[in-house]
């Protein structure tokens, strides 16, 4: 599939496929739940279609409301009234639904709710949790790529200030260091053979070892003396 054909489902197209996803399958389920016979007929399917507008009202308030405002910032009780208030109203729109609103939505059909306001709850109560669940643990799945981005983006601009002061100090290193046995040579020092042997294995220290992720104590503790 080429890229310009892909899905990102971080974004808002890919929310909108998941959640697609998820009430189709909640659809399906129910539908054949919600049966008489093995096989649904058409009834079963608009009937599950109108016990999912409560479902609908519920889940949406909960994530677009209940939970951004109020369960992600800790005020645990205002989100327990919250959910209380919200799934009173989800029993309240099952019922209007059945009551009321399907003679007009499917004037061809009668449909009555099957269930009380006890079984009602506890519809709602499942999604609810379901629907919550799926969100924190979405959530802190982004929350920990984020901070993995971060220590990564945080190395590598160590790495970077580490690189730029090496280019900063090595050239005056080496070229203080050669000055000086420049001198001792005029002076014709006995320590210059030594030094330029020192001098050399810094050099070697420097360019083939320093750069490499991990490096020997000893090694760094001998490159410093």
């Amino acid at each position: 599939m080429s890229p310009s054909h892909t899905i990102d489902l971080r974004g808002s197209t890919g929310r909108g496929v998941q959640h697609l996803l998820f009430w189709s399958a909640s659809v399906v389920v129910l539908t054949f739940f919600f049966a008489y016979e093995p096989r649904p007929v058409w009834s079963d399917w608009v009937y599950t279609l109108l016990f999912h507008l409560s479902l609908w009202w519920a889940v949406y308030w909960n994530l677009f409301f209940l939970i951004p405002r109020w369960l992600q910032h800790g005020r645990y009780a205002l989100y327990a009234l919250g959910v209380l208030a919200v799934g009173l109203s989800a029993i309240w729109i099952n019922q209007t639904t059945f009551r009321f609103w399907s003679d007009h939505l499917f004037p061809g059909y009668y449909f009555i709710s099957y269930y009380e306001w006890r079984d009602l709850a506890l519809f709602v109560l499942i999604y609810l949790s379901l629907t919550t669940l799926l969100k924190l643990s979405k959530a802190w799945f982004q929350l920990n790529q984020q901070r993995q981005r971060l220590r990564e983006v945080e190395r590598e601009r160590l790495d970077a200030e580490l690189s730029a002061l090496r280019s900063q100090i090595n050239p005056h290193f080496f070229f203080n260091s050669l000055n000086s046995l420049y001198s001792l040579s005029l002076d014709r020092d006995e320590r210059v053979p030594a030094a330029l042997l020192q001098l050399s294995q810094n050099m070697r220290y420097v360019l083939y070892e320093s750069n490499t992720p991990l490096v020997e104590l000893r090694h760094e503790l001998a490159y410093l003396r």
